[in-house]
């Protein structure tokens, strides 16, 4: 504790266990998150693009209603994702609370894993955040002619292709790209573009140096 006083007066008490609570639902954690228990949403960081076709490794964790991981659980669960061409593990269980498995994510755009309870329903579902699956074949981005010179702070057009190693169109490409300019860091809005359709991205952006 710390009073208002100046000097402050302070005091600090012995220390104690905190224990979790009864299991309340799951937790799916990818590469890129960390989780942060005791602290909503239970995670920090956002997820790492991932290419399709490639397995990568997840874990799911038993939490309580604070994402404090309950390490008696030994329930049942399943894996589900919204690509349905995933390859997914087979039903398991937790082992002290937590389990890391495999899974291969092959359709293109954003998808997200989730965990869910096999016998009891009132065990809440866990969900990944968004993860962009790249198409295996995607080799590079290209952009069109872009027509100088431009005016600092005047937004101008730009169109920027997914291509393969041949220059052809990864037309099954449907992510977001981080752009950047070489006047430096913070001289171009917007940061991010995306989402592509079709392979191909065109939006306005503007720099300001």
């Amino acid at each position: 504790v710390t009073d208002g006083a100046s000097p402050p007066h302070t005091g600090t008490s012995n220390q104690f266990r905190v224990n979790p609570g009864a299991l309340n639902q799951f937790q799916v954690l990818v590469p890129g998150i960390v989780a942060t228990p005791g602290i909503s949403p239970g995670y920090s960081g956002s997820p790492n693009d991932q290419l399709s076709g490639q397995p990568f490794q997840i874990r799911i964790n038993g939490v309580d209603s604070y994402w404090n991981m309950v390490t008696s659980a030994q329930d049942s669960f399943g894996v589900s994702s919204t690509d349905l061409t995933a390859s997914l593990p087979a039903n398991t269980v937790l082992i002290n609370g937590t389990r890391d498995l495999s899974v291969t994510l092959n359709g293109g755009g954003s998808h997200t894993v989730s965990a869910y309870h096999l016998n009891n329903p009132q065990i809440a579902n866990g969900q990944s955040p968004a993860i962009s699956i790249i198409p295996q074949n995607l080799d590079h981005f290209a952009f069109e002619q872009i027509a100088g010179p431009v005016n600092a702070g005047e937004s101008f057009t730009i169109t920027i292709r997914a291509e393969t190693n041949q220059n052809q169109l990864v037309g099954n490409f449907t992510g977001s790209v981080h752009l950047a300019a070489s006047t430096g860091e913070n001289t171009s809005t917007p940061q991010i573009a995306g989402p592509f359709v079709g392979g191909i991205w065109t939006g306005d952006v503007t720099l300001t140096k």
